[in-house]
């Protein structure tokens, strides 16, 4: 988020892909009792709007994810064996 506070991504879009489906849910339609989630989704999109930023997060089942070989690029897992 840093980078779009900083202006790194004033005017563009970004996809995001999640196999988290409460994280997508909450994202999408707000569907999370947790005020925690609810405060960082809100805080995202609220920097977006501010920059003029178009996120959009989308489920993908991990199943997929593993199978394009995205599973575990969020926790800086590169490497692809």
């Amino acid at each position: 988020m840093a980078d779009v506070q900083n202006g790194g991504f004033d005017g563009k879009k970004v996809w995001m892909a999640t196999d988290n489906a409460v994280f997508s849910l909450t994202s999408n339609k707000w569907m999370s009792k947790s005020k925690g989630l609810c405060d960082i989704v809100y805080d995202i999109k609220y920097e977006c709007r501010r920059h003029k930023v178009f996120w959009h997060l989308f489920h993908v089942s991990r199943k997929m994810m593993i199978k394009i070989g995205m599973d575990g690029t969020s926790r800086g897992d590169l490497i692809q064996e």
